[in-house]
């Protein structure tokens, strides 16, 4: 243990725990300008006086590599634009792993992708201008679900006859069915019914949802429409 050695802030305690904190701002902040290959390195050395050590970092920046073009990969009914319009990197940006990581956020907001990766074409090359592939995976489009049931209870109560005010008692068969669609028409928007169905009710709904609409990501828009009948 002891104390390090900076001569703009004086002493301060020395932690490993504090330079593990550091490498990781400084690996950081390479990473976000276009420097994937940026290596840390550290050592301390005694100065000789109780209690007191020199700290020494050493960063390799490696080369600097830029966007050549965002190649999206794996669309099968997902249109292009739906993508393209939620891509953070453009060609000469520096590759940025946070812009990386905020393209993949937006795609999975979706919800119409199972899987979203990143990855650099010829990483390992002498060119610094890269072609970032972005793979997506589409999830499955259809989803069904079947209900069966019954309902126990007392059936015709009427409020003008003495003879059975609340009914008698019935048994009423219950079947239900939903179905939904996410990415309809391959813009990200889903379409739904739910439908019930018995002696005593019959009830749809239809649902059509557009997820961050006219571009703003806080907006969601839905349409319904119920039909029931009791």
């Amino acid at each position: 243990s002891g104390e390090v050695n900076d001569p703009e802030s004086g002493p301060q305690p020395f932690s490993e725990a504090n330079v593990a904190a550091d490498r990781d701002n400084i690996l950081t902040y390479y990473f976000n300008r276009g420097y994937p290959s940026t290596s840390f390195d550290w050592s301390y050395q005694e100065t000789g006086e109780p209690g007191r050590v020199n700290l020494r970092f050493t960063v390799n920046e490696g080369p600097r590599l830029f966007v050549r073009e965002v190649l999206p990969r794996g669309l099968v009914t997902t249109r292009p634009q739906v993508v393209s319009k939620r891509i953070t990197l453009h060609p000469g940006d520096p590759i940025s792993q946070a812009d990386l990581l905020e393209t993949q956020r937006r795609l999975y907001e979706l919800g119409i992708f199972a899987k979203v990766d990143t990855v650099l074409q010829n990483p390992e090359g002498e060119e610094r201008n890269k072609f970032v592939l972005l793979q997506v995976e589409e999830s499955r489009k259809y989803s069904l679900a079947f209900g069966f049931g019954a309902e126990l209870a007392r059936i015709g109560g009427s409020r003008t006859s003495l003879e059975a005010p609340a009914g008698q008692p019935g048994f009423s068969p219950r079947v239900s069915f939903d179905v939904s669609r996410i990415n309809f028409l391959g813009r990200a928007h889903s379409i739904s019914l739910r439908s019930r169905a018995s002696n005593l009710q019959q009830r749809a709904l239809i649902s059509y949802s557009a997820p961050q609409a006219f571009g703003s990501r806080k907006l969601d828009l839905t349409f319904t429409t119920m039909f029931d009948a009791s």
